[in-house]
């Protein structure tokens, strides 16, 4: 908070009293206090995720109180870098709602959060909206101050689930923010700083911060001289060649040539729709009816909000969406129409969810996501929606790298007997005759090698540590379909994985999944890149065109419709092309094989692309103009 918050009188002895933060919200009494309605409105909308100090506060819960006042030019600013539309005439001079407290930290652990202002910052993890506003003085502006009792009695009351026992008379109206809010439980925006106690079994700070040792037993058998130049840093995702850093990757130069994926735009239409035609979308309009797969997609969203974006419990999403289907049953008697859906309905859709976990296919929808976060506005619902896409995206890349790592893991342990005797161009057949050694890339050594290059935020994630859980119980269904397509590779033999090249000429860097050679057809080399993306990948044009709503890339990647599959076509190209230019490989066989548990049921998907030297070389004279 401001500097003169900091200096009233009063407050470092109510500080030093405070020996313990409330355990439970009905527990709380201490107030905090803050200087305007502006700061209460971003704090209860989840914008403002930190509190600053001079001293030390117990974690824990606290009434939130809020004064009359003004901010200083510094808070001003940070209030407008918001972009948010702060309502007018929000209450003051009351206690709105109650909020829990983390352990503090130094200012340094919260890195450039622009509301870390104090010597000490704590994390806001939870804020509880009271039932309604309840009149209070904060006792000549202190920052921390002990809550009467009566207003104690009336906090209590004001509580969700809680039975009114004081009838609190004359009080002012609840803040707009607060409206449609009130007893609901918001996570913060800030991944950061949300750290709800969980139980861990694979805890980030178990695993070491170095990789571990590794021998690439196939770079020693097919060694190129070329190998020793360049060196990938998977925590910083950036290749160095001669210790130099390429700023542009393989990804980054097909990326060039398709538009990216515009998640703010495309998250305000659809908070600017569910304004215009507020409800379940209706896939029929003209007979008012809604199809239940509409009712899936909005259940579905909802999941994926509450359990990725809140990283809530099976639990606590299905107490989430028995509140909001309740919410959406009321939002229709408002309009004076029938709710499509039950309550009971929805909430069973909800459980469906939790056993199967696939987007549903068809018309999306987020009538329960906005529904439930109504109080943070359009814009703070816009945020909401990017926010949990991103969370998701990073969520399934590590599932993807976790895959990645145990193939990789595998070949390696596979060619044993390839390094044991020197041997080269040893079909798969036969070196499957020999059990491959387990421990080289079972569950904790794949864990082992990833885990140092990850973010412990989202190592940490309950869906991430439910993912380690499973893979620890047995092989997954994308490792199964991976085993599956190997075992149609026969006569092929591994020549390299995760070979990392370069072009020196062009400044770009990649690295390939797989090499073989096809010894059934005159030993060529082949190129294989597992795949975990959720769309069927495939050549077939109206399939292509369904999946990109007809949209397509841009100058010599105009032809192609602007979907994943276009994109590996591409970057399966560019690496034949540096091969070709700088490593006397010529690979023009080109594969991906996808292992995603959702597409072609327990098959795996092998989808083969044809080169196109004319695409690579126009995009590499495009490169140099």
């Amino acid at each position: 908070m401001c500097q003169p918050e900091h200096g009233v009188p009063g407050c470092i002895q109510t500080v030093s009293g405070c020996i313990d933060g409330a355990v439970e919200p009905h527990e709380v009494e201490h107030a905090l206090t803050l200087v305007s309605g502006d700061l209460a409105y971003l704090t209860v909308c989840r914008v403002r995720c930190v509190e600053s100090f001079p001293w030390k506060l117990p974690a824990g819960w606290y009434a939130l109180h809020v004064a009359q006042g003004d901010l200083d030019e510094t808070l001003r600013c940070k209030v407008v870098d918001t972009r948010l539309t702060v309502p007018v005439n929000l209450p003051v001079n009351c206690v709105i709602a109650v909020i829990r407290l983390a352990s503090p930290k130094p200012r340094r652990d919260f890195g450039g959060d622009p509301w870390v202002l104090g010597q000490w910052c704590q994390a806001v993890e939870e804020v509880m909206l009271l039932k309604t506003c309840i009149p209070a003085d904060s006792q000549g502006l202190r920052r921390l101050w002990i809550l009467p009792e009566p207003v104690r009695d009336q906090v209590r009351a004001g509580l969700p689930g809680v039975r009114q026992a004081v009838a609190p008379t004359s009080l002012p109206a609840m803040a707009p923010c607060c409206a449609n809010a009130v007893g609901k439980r918001f996570s913060p925006l800030d991944e950061t700083s949300r750290k709800k106690v969980r139980v861990l079994r694979f805890p980030h700070d178990s695993f070491s911060s170095k990789p571990p040792s590794h021998i690439d037993r196939l770079q020693r058998l097919y060694p190129h001289s070329r190998d020793a130049d360049i060196y990938m840093d998977e925590k910083l995702h950036t290749y160095y060649v001669f210790g130099q850093p390429y700023s542009l990757s393989v990804s980054g130069w097909w990326k060039m040539y398709f538009d990216e994926f515009d998640a703010r735009g495309i998250s305000e239409g659809i908070v600017r729709r569910s304004m215009d035609t507020p409800g379940f979308r209706m896939t029929h309009p003209p007979s008012g009816e809604v199809a239940d797969g509409i009712l899936a997609a909005s259940v579905y969203n909802f999941a994926q909000r509450i359990r990725i974006f809140e990283r809530r419990s099976h639990e606590e999403y299905l107490e989430a969406l028995r509140s909001v289907a309740i919410d959406a049953v009321a939002d229709y008697v408002s309009r004076g129409v029938c709710c499509p859906f039950s309550a009971e309905r929805i909430v069973e859709q909800g459980r469906l969810c939790l056993t199967d976990s696939q987007k549903p296919d068809g018309p999306s929808c987020y009538y329960l996501v906005l529904l439930y976060a109504a109080a943070l506005g359009q814009d703070g619902q816009a945020a909401d929606i990017v926010r949990t896409w991103e969370l998701n995206g990073k969520l399934q890349s590590l599932k993807g790298t976790y895959l990645h790592k145990k193939i990789e893991l595998f070949i390696n342990a596979m060619v044993l007997p390839m390094e044991r005797g020197g041997t080269l161009h040893v079909p798969v057949e036969v070196l499957l005759q020999e059990q491959v050694p387990a421990h080289e890339y079972s569950a904790e050594a794949v864990l082992r090698h990833i885990a140092w290059a990850q973010d412990a935020e989202l190592w940490d994630h309950p869906l991430a540590q439910s993912f380690f859980e499973s893979e620890m119980e047995g092989e997954s269904l994308e490792f199964c379909k991976f085993r599956s397509w190997l075992a149609t590779k026969s006569h092929w033999s591994p020549y390299r994985v995760e070979m990392s090249i370069y072009n020196e000429v062009d400044k770009v860097a990649g690295q390939i999944d797989s090499l073989w050679t096809d010894l059934d057809n005159g030993n060529i080399l082949v190129m294989v890149d597992w795949k975990r993306s959720r769309e069927l990948l495939t050549n077939d044009e109206n399939e292509l065109r369904r999946q990109s709503f007809g949209k397509k890339g841009s100058s010599c990647c105009a032809h192609l419709f602007d979907t994943a599959w276009s994109h590996y076509f591409v970057q399966q190209n560019l690496y034949s092309y540096l091969l070709a230019s700088k490593y006397q490989l010529n690979v023009t066989d080109l594969r991906l094989v996808q292992c995603h548990p959702h597409v072609c049921g327990s098959l795996f998907n092998e989808a083969p692309l044809k080169a196109d030297f004319q695409l690579v070389k126009a995009m590499a004279i495009l490169m140099h103009t």
